[in-house]
């Protein structure tokens, strides 16, 4: 039964691992427990060969490192352990440095989780123990390599089920990776490199015995072929699938290894020659099922590595030196067993910023860091005699299934062991499992070949019976007795490790935007108090605990101060078991500085060593520079505020050290952002200070120019932008970058002359900002040429679709969209695309590009659109007279001729007669421009009031009218409404033309506020937006507006872009529409809490399309921010 057990055991206990979870490992020491309870009491009972120990020399490969680690937990006098391990004792004595007090010190810097690997180690031993004595027969042996195959087997199927659990009908092609029940796609293909190889075994072994019968190979195993055969292929195929190339190049290996052994050894048969071949089918099948969707990306990670030009990029080469310098420092005992995470932070040096090294990705390296250099010699060289003479063994081994089930397993060993070279597969623990179940059976294939009466079952009878009660038989009784006692122990500890689970889940659910209640924080501790009790003292828990209890100190102030010292005594518990984890030194920190606020006596000196022992563990960490920086900052605050020189002295240290924490936090590629920049000002002596000291990049110069303009810096944003220009590339157009460069150059300029009332040289580089943002045009004819070069039309088309509606608008792009619909033979789609020509007014095309756009329609010829199409009647007249105006030439006849045509449009379209839809307002005002080009200037203020008429407050027809109002003796007779816009328009034109394009066809043209200065606490403002509009609206829009000082933000204030009913999509070209919205600014910063003091407002204008399911934000060109009033303080 015990065996049995085990086996069912091998085969569950992965598929319920979970990556890990805490009830995982207590849940199977228990169920072996178990076992080696039932195994003792019935060998003390049944008696015969039950009671036979049996050794092995493979027992200390587990007992070696596990006595070590045992030691490495044990508490030892500190002058020990100083002479044993100086850098550990150092650890363990920076406790009382930092007021933790004195602390018993270890060889391990991880005491708990030394205790962890070494269960692990213990489970591993039992597994293997069990399986020498009861897998001793062929059939054990069998079996016991039919549930390694099973349980990997089970693992794939898992991760089958996964795929098609949550696959929405993309199919394998939209797979991602394959992990199964782990974290670690490279578990998981270490799992199926095990259950290959020894799937690989069995097979051999069944079909050689089925060759040649043996005693004892009973038929029903030749039944089994077919179902091997089909696990070999699922875990191929879910092997390849998880894209673990470490688990993909040792399996290669080893069933080259296993493949060329077969030949040498089984080449004679020809039957086995066919099996062999088969099986390589069967796993080639396997490669060519899984390897469409993953080939891409396996073959992608192969090219990285093998391009690049020195390995010594390799994060993991990185990881390796590194961790050859620990293991200098703890050559003689190791970090201790499971401490590597820990102790390994220091040795790194920048290349990992963002995230901690948790392993050295080379479980051999590992293993030598963690116990030391002569305990590694020792496994490595014992484990490496072993194995070779158990090969030595198996190679020679007569009986077909001890060889064959031997070799497998020996195959899968070299694999995993080939494969620990790249990562840390072991430390999973189901793999550590199979692991040691395949080690068992290769020592058990290597023993000399069984006696006959070692096999058969009257040699077992003959073993002498021994009485229960001598020694040998109550040995097995005192093992079962110890075991069965345990088993209470072990259900205690696996209820603690489900509370420990539930907790940590809980805690982790915040992620999801759940904010919990005091009673939930209350339930948090009560879940960690249940879990303390299977684990006493573990600082994971305690360190859970006081997470939990810091909130509540805030949401019960009654009762703060006793949450806090709680808090603060579990953190500090949790400190003195994890001396080199910067993680729970930061977070005791924390609370320790919380308690001294909350108790009104803080001790800066003090806080600021603790947090100086968490920038010891983690000293090139990026979030852990700055936290310290950050609280380095906050004791510099309070001490400015307190009187005395000792305390000026003392803030005057804590700046400095702030300062050069922040810059180190930069250093090591820190995010850019313009709250850092306001905390590095804070510490700096002047804005020349900070731009001396900041990082000379061009993105934090981006960053600082931000700030500057934020906190209303003019002048030092200049003098900025002449350093930043003076390392611009010289040729503005030699490349994309080059042309981005300089344009964002301009933008800042544009964007500072503005905000500086600068408004005459702002418009000056308004069309050279233009130019440069245009550039990126040439990239995409260039790519819509190969494309279509390529025979790719369709794939152009596709490219350059919706091209029409960025900014700025390109008309060479639109020529090339309608040559690509032209060559698709989508001919009627042209007037659409080539229609912004006609729309475009304040950026219009150059006359070669209107008459490279008239040539198209010429090309295409009416003939070309099976219906009456109004746009491409309307463009054909539209365009030549646009190219007429743009050259300035003048010819009388072709104007009335380009007239006629538009009024008989006009009139067409009064009379249904259009087919498409065309603004209706646009024909008079194009027949009114051809009337002014002919000389008719009556005629030409008929058809531009006609237009008018159509579209009221239209600009362009304001502007033409006005220019063509000398004409008149009397005059021309405007409405209220369009006079007032028409002044307004050109007045922001003389003072402050923002004009800021939000898309093809909306422009913010600029902003007035009335009155221009506040100074009182309930006096409104009224600010007027004047938007024009450029093009065939897309979208209904929204404004964003944000008000702000040099102190930050002041108020927002959001409105839908409409004209009285009239939503944004049904503005017309060139109509004008004024936004009114109406302020109390005073009384809008007194709600917000800013600051009543004389100040310049500045308003920052956003828009977005008002779809809530697909929003939209439009980017302004340039950006559209200007100064909007001024309040004057009480």
């Amino acid at each position: 039964m015990p065996f049995y057990g085990l086996l069912f055991l091998l085969v569950m206990l992965p598929l319920v691992y979970n990556g890990g979870d805490y009830w995982w490992l207590p849940t199977a020491s228990c169920l072996l427990a178990l076992l080696y309870a039932i195994w003792g009491l019935a060998a003390w009972w049944r008696g015969s060969e039950s009671v036979r120990w049996r050794w092995h020399a493979g027992i200390l490969l587990f007992v070696l490192p596990l006595t070590l680690g045992l030691v490495q937990f044990l508490p030892l006098p500190d002058g020990v352990v100083a002479r044993l391990s100086p850098v550990s004792w150092s650890w363990w004595e920076s406790l009382d440095r930092i007021g933790l007090g004195t602390v018993p010190a270890r060889l391990t810097l991880a005491p708990d989780y030394t205790l962890r690997a070494c269960e692990l180690l213990l489970l591993c031993l039992l597994i293997f123990v069990l399986l020498l004595h009861k897998a001793r027969r062929r059939t054990g042996l069998r079996l016991a390599m039919t549930a390694v195959v099973v349980s990997a087997f089970a693992n794939a199927g898992f991760a089958f089920w996964e795929l098609w659990r949550q696959d929405q009908g993309g199919g394998m092609q939209a797979l991602t990776v394959f992990t199964g029940v782990f974290l670690n796609r490279n578990h998981f293909g270490f799992m199926m490199l095990l259950g290959i190889l020894a799937g690989m075994g069995l097979l051999t072994a069944v079909g050689a015995t089925r060759r040649k019968p043996t005693y004892g190979d009973p038929p029903s195993w030749q039944r089994l072929i077919i179902p091997i055969t089909f696990m070999l292929f699922a875990m191929q195929t879910a092997q390849v699938l998880s894209l673990s190339r470490g688990a993909f190049m040792a399996t290669v290996i080893a069933v080259t290894c296993f493949g060329l052994v077969w030949l040498v050894r089984g080449a004679r048969v020809a039957a086995g020659r066919q099996k062999i071949f088969a099986l390589a089918i069967v796993l080639g099948a396997a490669l060519l099922l899984a390897l469409p969707p993953a080939l891409s990306r396996l073959s992608e990670r192969y090219r990285e590595l093998f391009a690049s030009d020195s390995l010594a990029g390799e994060d993991r080469l990185i990881v390796w030196r590194a961790s050859w310098k620990l293991i200098k420092d703890y050559a003689w005992f190791g970090t201790g067993l499971g401490a590597y995470g820990d102790a390994i932070q220091p040795y790194e040096k920048g290349f990992f910023t963002d995230g901690l090294i948790e392993h050295a990705h080379n479980d051999w390296l590992e293993m030598t860091a963690e116990v030391g250099l002569p305990m590694a010699a020792v496994i490595i060289l014992l484990a490496g005699w072993l194995l070779a003479r158990a090969a030595s063994r198996i190679w020679r081994q007569q009986d077909m299934t001890l060889r064959w089930i031997g070799l497998g397993a020996l195959a899968a060993i070299l694999g995993g062991l080939i494969h620990e070279m790249f990562d840390f597969n072991l430390l999973a623990m189901p793999n550590a499992m199979l692991f040691s179940t395949l080690l068992a059976i290769v020592f058990l294939c290597g023993r000399p070949r069984p006696s006959p009466e070692d096999e058969s079952k009257s040699g077992r009878q003959a073993v002498v019976e021994l009485r229960r009660w001598q020694p040998r038989r109550l040995t097995f009784l005192l093992v079962g007795l110890a075991a069965l006692a345990l088993i209470p122990w072990h259900v205690r500890r696996i209820n603690a490790a489900w509370q420990h689970t539930k907790l940590y889940y809980e805690i982790k659910s915040e992620d999801a935007g759940w904010q919990p209640g005091w009673k939930d924080y209350q339930r948090r501790v009560a879940l960690a108090d249940a879990a303390l009790a299977g684990y006493p003292g573990h600082p994971a828990i305690l360190r859970l605990r006081a997470i939990s209890l810091v909130p509540l100190a805030y949401l019960l102030p009654g009762e703060s101060m006793e949450y806090m010292a709680a808090a603060k005594a579990d953190s500090a518990a949790a400190c003195q078991r994890l001396p080199a984890d910067g993680d729970t030194l930061r977070i005791y920190a924390s609370i320790y500085e919380q308690f001294a606020l909350l108790d009104g006596r803080v001790d800066e000196r003090q806080v600021t060593q603790i947090y100086e022992g968490t920038l010891a563990c983690q000293p090139r960490i990026r979030n852990t520079i700055r936290e310290v920086s950050e609280a380095y900052r906050r004791s510099y605050q309070r001490l400015a505020s307190r009187p005395g020189a000792e305390a000026a002295a003392l803030a005057e240290q804590q700046r400095q050290r702030a300062l050069e924490l922040t810059l180190e936090y930069l250093h090591f590629g820190g995010s850019y952002s313009q709250t850092l920049v306001a905390m590095v000002r804070d510490l700096t002596d002047s804005l020349e200070h900070l731009l001396e000291v900041m990082p000379q990049d061009a993105k934090m110069n981006r960053v600082l120019f931000d700030f500057l303009i934020s906190s209303q810096n003019y002048e030092q944003a200049f003098v900025l932008q002449t350093k930043m220009r003076q390392d611009l590339p010289a040729d503005q157009d030699s490349d994309l970058e080059a042309a981005g460069a300089w344009r964002d150059w301009h933008e800042r300029q544009i964007q500072l002359l503005g905000l500086t009332g600068q408004w005459e040289k702002r418009s000056e580089l308004m069309p050279e900002y233009l130019r440069l943002a245009a550039v990126n045009a040439g990239d995409r004819l260039r790519r819509c040429d190969e494309l279509c070069d390529a025979g790719k039309v369709s794939e152009a088309a596709a490219y350059l679709l919706g091209q029409r509606h960025e900014v700025p608008l390109s008309f060479p792009v639109l020529l090339r969209e309608a040559e690509v619909a032209i060559a698709l033979g989508k001919a009627e789609t042209t007037p659409n695309v080539l229609l912004p020509f006609a729309y475009e007014m304040l950026t219009p095309p150059s006359p070669e590009e209107l008459n490279q756009a008239a040539s198209l329609l010429a090309q295409i010829g009416e003939e070309g659109f099976s219906t009456f199409n109004i746009r491409e009647r309307f463009l054909r007249l539209a365009l030549p007279l646009l190219g007429a105006e743009a050259r300035e030439e003048r010819d009388p006849a072709m104007a009335r001729f380009w007239a006629d045509g538009l009024e008989r449009l006009e009139k067409m379209l009064e009379d249904g007669e259009h087919g498409t839809w065309l603004q209706k307002h646009l024909l008079p005002f194009f027949a009114g421009r051809a009337h002014e080009l002919a000389g008719d200037q009556e005629q030409a203020i008929e058809a531009y009031q006609r237009s008018l008429e159509l579209c009221p407050g239209n600009i362009y027809v304001l502007l033409r009218l006005e220019k063509l109002a000398g004409s008149r003796p009397s005059g021309l007779a405007l409405s209220e409404s369009d006079r007032k816009l028409l002044t307004f328009y050109q007045a922001l034109q003389r003072t402050a033309p923002v004009m800021a394009r939000f898309t093809p066809a909306l422009t913010l043209c600029g902003l007035q506020v009335t009155p221009p200065e506040v100074s009182q606490f309930h006096e409104s403002i009224e600010v007027e937006y004047l938007w024009l509009c450029t093009g065939d609206v897309q979208f209904d829009c929204v404004m964003e507006v944000e008000m702000a000082n040099a102190e930050g933000r002041l108020f927002s204030d959001s409105a839908p872009l409409t004209q009285g009913a009239r939503s944004t999509m049904s503005w017309r070209v060139g109509e004008a529409v004024v936004l009114r919205r109406q302020y109390n600014p005073m009384l809008l910063m007194a709600r917000r809490g800013s600051k009543i003091e004389n100040c310049q407002v500045t308003a920052s204008v956003q828009m977005h399309s008002r779809h809530t399911a697909a929003q939209r934000d439009f980017i302004p060109m340039p950006k559209a921010v200007t100064p909007a009033f001024r309040v004057v303080g009480q």
